[in-house]
């Protein structure tokens, strides 16, 4: 059974990807280059613990914006040197950009597919686009006790 899963796994990911493109593509950000600023705050009770608390760049309404925001608030305690109870504002960067997927081409040749279908289009995810942050400048805003 594990490899039933595993043969499928790149054409279930690549599916997922199609229906949020579909459902949610209006709120990818529409320009190529953003610059703003982060606010967040580290927990003083969990080393792991962060919350984005302001943000000034024009992205509004994207989920892929907050997924890439959750993950740098996670991954910038320790790229700016930040310890538990600090509060940072950090300058960024952000940039939309192609990505190649990652896994091999799905092939299924012993798969016959009706294309005389009147819904059926051919769907290959080869590149996706991302949101990548790089931090310009930083600062303390609050210092832990």
């Amino acid at each position: 059974m594990h490899g039933f899963i595993e043969a499928f796994a790149q054409h279930e990911k690549n599916a997922q990807t199609a229906v949020i493109h579909n459902t949610w593509g209006h709120l990818f950000p529409k320009g190529e280059h953003y610059t703003g600023k982060l606010r967040i705050a580290y927990s003083a009770y969990a080393e792991m613990d962060h919350s984005v608390i302001d943000e000034k760049i024009g992205i509004d309404g994207s989920p892929w914006w907050y997924q890439t925001l959750c993950d740098f608030a996670y991954e910038s305690k320790e790229l700016i040197g930040a310890q538990d109870g600090e509060v940072w504002d950090i300058n960024i960067n952000a940039d939309v950009v192609t990505i190649a997927d990652e896994g091999e081409e799905q092939k299924f040749e012993d798969y016959e597919i009706d294309s005389s279908e009147p819904d059926w289009e051919p769907y290959e995810m080869n590149t996706h686009e991302e949101i990548q942050i790089t931090i310009i400048d930083k600062k303390r805003l609050l210092e832990a006790f």
